[in-house]
């Protein structure tokens, strides 16, 4: 009985979507619009809504690569450690350590990110933001039934 109103909600979410996109999105395909075109639409964002969000976007893809690329090092050098005929023990741990906390230290840029996106919002933005949230795991629910053949 669930997985039915979860898919007769679906539906009639899917549909509204599909109409609302079509017609905001007919010069352009809706997959092929810039993210931020994207929310602005949904999210009905104002104009300096949509520049703070592309700097979020600029800051958070220069914070994020920056880490990821001392990572990569990282990672190289472990590599390049753990292939050596005796790799010392305290290094290799050390190289590990250190991988793992610059990995914690993206997912931190990451929350960050979505907390400053969120403080962007007004209370009617941020509830548009759930409903489209809440549509995103209907959507992914949809597929696993799909691809368990219970539907």
């Amino acid at each position: 009985m669930k997985s039915k109103l979860l898919l007769v909600s679906f539906t009639l979410t899917m549909t509204l979507a599909i109409a609302f996109t079509g017609s905001v999105f007919a010069d352009e395909p809706y997959d092929k619009a810039p993210p931020a075109r994207v929310l602005k639409i949904a999210l009905n964002l104002d104009d300096e809504q949509v520049v703070a969000l592309r700097d979020l976007i600029g800051d958070r893809s220069t914070e994020a690569g920056a880490i990821r690329d001392q990572v990569t090092e990282l990672q190289a050098q472990l590599d390049d450690l753990l292939i050596s005929d005796a790799p010392d023990p305290a290094e290799v741990g050390g190289l590990v350590l250190d991988i793992r906390g610059l990995k914690q230290d993206i997912k931190q840029v990451f929350k960050n990110y979505q907390q400053s996106f969120r403080e962007l919002l007004t209370p009617m933005q941020l509830e548009r933001l759930a409903r489209i949230n809440r549509i995103a795991v209907a959507e992914r629910a949809a597929e696993v039934l799909r691809e368990l053949r219970l539907r």
